[in-house]
């Protein structure tokens, strides 16, 4: 993991989510929105030495070892079917043994899709720590230090999983281990599915409501 040179001393990669909060127990930004912009963030370094390749890693969450029909995402438009669009195992896709991977860190091997993009380096962002607000994202002012961001819309209203997990890292596939960069693991991205009651459970605290209030009025 490369670290920022810059006077904020962030990492060289993070991962920022829109209305996201920080989960201490998981250190990451995390969502439970089922649509919402995610922010890939990178200190101008890393992006302008120039011979990098990035990518973003959308990981099953609980870890899933069998081929199951979760239903789809969309992130910019492009609809991944969850899990016959993904591949099993840890990142990078062309990683030939376990010292070339990603680290695990509890999320693989799993299912993951790997999303290729580059840093457009017109599109800048104010520096900030995601830990320290994951909804801290602002288009740069012109003035002083900056980072350089890319977006990712994404839809999750039809995927049926319990979450999905966000890595996003740097490749250079001229070295012997290509990964030369990552997000550090506390400054990663989640989406976790928020739970919906039930009809029966939602009945069930409808009639248990209706007899508090009955044996309110009594005792009054």
């Amino acid at each position: 993991m490369l670290a920022s040179a810059g006077a904020f001393a962030l990492p060289a990669l993070q991962i920022g989510i829109e209305d996201g909060t920080y989960d201490m127990a998981s250190e990451d930004s995390v969502t439970s929105a089922t649509a919402f912009t995610l922010y890939a963030l990178a200190d101008t370094g890393i992006v302008d030495a120039g011979s990098f390749d990035f990518r973003l890693s959308i990981a099953v969450t609980p870890k899933l070892s069998t081929p199951t029909d979760l239903g789809s995402i969309v992130v910019n438009g492009i609809t991944i079917d969850i899990t016959d669009d993904m591949t099993y195992g840890t990142p990078p896709i062309e990683a030939t043994s376990s010292s070339t991977d990603l680290p695990g860190h509890g999320i693989y091997d799993t299912y993951y899709y790997e999303v290729d993009f580059s840093f457009d380096t017109s599109n800048k962002a104010t520096p900030y720590n995601v830990q320290d607000d994951p909804d801290g994202f602002a288009l740069y002012g012109g003035s002083g230090d900056y980072l350089y961001y890319n977006a990712f819309d994404f839809n999750v209203s039809g995927y049926t999983g319990a979450g999905l997990h966000f890595d996003l890292y740097a490749l250079d596939f001229d070295r012997k281990k290509p990964i030369v960069a990552f997000a550090p693991f506390s400054h990663d991205g989640s989406y976790n599915r928020r739970e919906v009651p039930e009809p029966a459970g939602l009945a069930l605290f409808g009639i248990a409501l209706v007899g508090l209030l009955v044996f309110r009025r009594r005792s009054a």
